[in-house]
């Protein structure tokens, strides 16, 4: 099971989000959680359980992305308890489809601030 507290949230399933982002995130040592709109590469992504990202450079090498778990936005209450715990949030996603994914977190920050503040009033 994936500790959503030591987790990073990568909105954006792309090249960058599930590529550079969460590549730098897992050798950070966070645990990986994707969200994505497109339900084949959410599909292809879980049934593969793995992927390789390729690191160009004077010293080239290939990172395996493995024990990584990924929501499609259909999916935001199962996905809400990562959101809520992850201490990173990050987006990928090209400028416009910037919107709908601040339409869609919005409900989850007033959640989040809605169960907060409850917390807080006991």
């Amino acid at each position: 099971m994936i500790a959503a507290e030591n987790s990073v949230v990568v909105v954006g399933a792309g090249a960058t989000g599930r590529g550079h982002v969460a590549q730098l995130a897992v050798e950070s040592g966070y645990t990986l959680i994707l969200l994505d709109k497109n339900k084949d590469l959410c599909s292809a992504l879980r049934s593969a359980g793995a992927y390789s990202v390729r690191l160009v450079s004077a010293h080239t090498r290939t990172v395996i992305m493995k024990d990584f778990k990924i929501f499609h936005t259909s999916e935001k209450e199962a996905f809400y308890p990562f959101f809520r715990d992850s201490p990173l949030i990050f987006t990928a996603v090209c400028p416009g489809n910037l919107k709908e994914v601040a339409q869609f977190l919005r409900d989850l920050f007033i959640r989040w601030l809605g169960a907060l503040l409850r917390e807080h009033e006991s």
